[in-house]
């Protein structure tokens, strides 16, 4: 990758995060107005041969999609003149409902909403809670819906959680619970969120052969990325010992599973020569890998950190299989732009920070700092005191090098 597309990509992240961090949203005429700057920087450039204009051109372009991403999800907010009133809604349960002892809460892509009979413009999603008597729900099912909704809000504590942002970031256009009387379950389409079916099949698959205890908890949670089964004492003891992240299906599960396919792809292909001399080992299992992290994200149901995690891990992948020799540090950068160009709003997550300034501080420590002379290569002619000896040096070294990046990466990232 030209070091010119880094750079692009760079600005283009610049400029993104500009427009984010704005104190007050600028109007949408600032993003026409930005989107004809950068078309006059983009054709100076091309006229001028000068990369500078590119770079504002890029700079422009990330400040026109942050505009234009948040202007739309403001947008598609509920109208306030149906904050609180009784509305009715038609939609699918588009996650897995997650069912508690005072209600059940899930989210709903709405068809149609209604008002005193009447169609009306609105959200696009909403996440509910159905308290009282009632049905089991499924992902997958059509429902009519008696609801009252209200905007998505949430406290402004400094340093506290962000709950309208993580709303606003997971496409959820306004909260709100189901009115006790005439909902309606309706016929369903096999297209009608094909992989939150699946989900909901594996998960009942689940419950059926493991009892209800912790156990059956953890095994959903890392199969499926639901972790609700969990009790809370467990929870606490998981956050205690710093391992509560490896029980939800992050980046970590799904990095590991597309290093696991792309190894097996690399080692098995060679036995097929015929597919091998068509297609080399390495571009398959790159291919192979990335077909598995998104395969994976999807039993996650396609939560953001696994969605970002899967277009990185994929970019990544592709790019090295690629053969044009691109340092690890530029695929990196070409994984983020990739995350931003296809969610905007992935730039205000904490875990987007997280995981690109994990990746970043491994991939320094590993490949831009100096390195010494490793282990002396086994000699197998000498005596097996000696071959035991260099075999325990070097499992020292390794686990050595790993706390090391451990205790690093840590460190670097306790402002986050």
């Amino acid at each position: 990758m030209p070091r010119g597309v880094t750079r692009l990509a760079l600005a283009y992240g610049v400029g993104l995060g500009l427009a984010l961090s704005v104190a007050a949203l600028p109007p949408i005429g600032w993003a026409v107005f930005l989107a004809v700057l950068g078309v006059a920087g983009a054709l100076a450039g091309w006229l001028g041969r000068t990369l500078i204009w590119f770079l504002v051109a890029a700079g422009c372009a990330g400040a026109v999609a942050g505009l234009v991403t948040v202007h739309t999800a403001l947008a598609k907010r509920l109208p306030v003149t149906l904050e609180g009133v009784d509305a009715a809604v038609t939609g699918v349960i588009v996650d897995l409902p997650q069912a508690h002892a005072l209600r059940t809460r899930f989210r709903v892509e709405v068809e149609h909403l209604a008002l005193a009979g009447q169609a009306v413009s609105g959200p696009r999603q909403i996440l509910l809670s159905w308290y009282g008597e009632r049905p089991a729900l499924r992902a997958g099912e059509r429902w009519q819906l008696p609801v009252r909704l209200k905007t998505p809000r949430g406290f402004a504590n400094p340093s506290g959680f962000d709950y309208e942002r993580w709303l606003t970031g997971n496409g959820i256009d306004a909260t709100g619970y189901v009115r006790p009387a005439g909902a309606k379950r309706l016929p369903v389409s096999v297209m009608d969120a094909p992989v939150q079916r699946l989900r909901q099949a594996i998960a009942v698959r689940l419950d059926r052969h493991l009892d209800s205890g912790d156990a059956a908890g953890v095994v959903r949670g890392l199969a499926i990325g639901i972790g609700t089964a969990v009790s809370p004492d467990t929870w606490r003891v998981l956050r205690d010992t710093g391992t509560a992240h490896l029980l939800a299906i992050s980046g970590l599960h799904v990095s590991l599973s597309g290093l696991l396919v792309f190894a097996l792809t690399r080692r098995l292909w060679p036995r097929w020569p015929a597919l091998a001399r068509r297609w080399p080992a390495p571009r398959a299992a790159a291919l192979a890998a990335t077909l598995a992290v998104f395969g994976y994200a999807a039993l996650a149901g396609f939560a953001v950190p696994a969605r970002r995690t899967a277009l990185m891990f994929s970019v990544a992948a592709l790019g090295a299989a690629s053969g044009r020799g691109t340092s690890p540090a530029r695929l990196l950068v070409l994984a983020g732009f990739v995350v931003l160009l296809l969610d905007p709003l992935a730039l205000l997550a904490s875990g987007f920070w997280l995981s690109f300034g994990a990746v970043a501080i491994l991939l320094w420590l590993a490949v831009g700092r100096p390195r010494g002379k490793g282990p002396p290569d086994e000699d197998h002619t000498a005596p097996p005191s000696g071959r035991l000896l260099r075999m325990r040096l070097r499992a020292q070294r390794a686990a050595g090098a790993a706390v090391r990046l451990q205790v690093a990466v840590a460190l670097a990232l306790t402002p986050l």
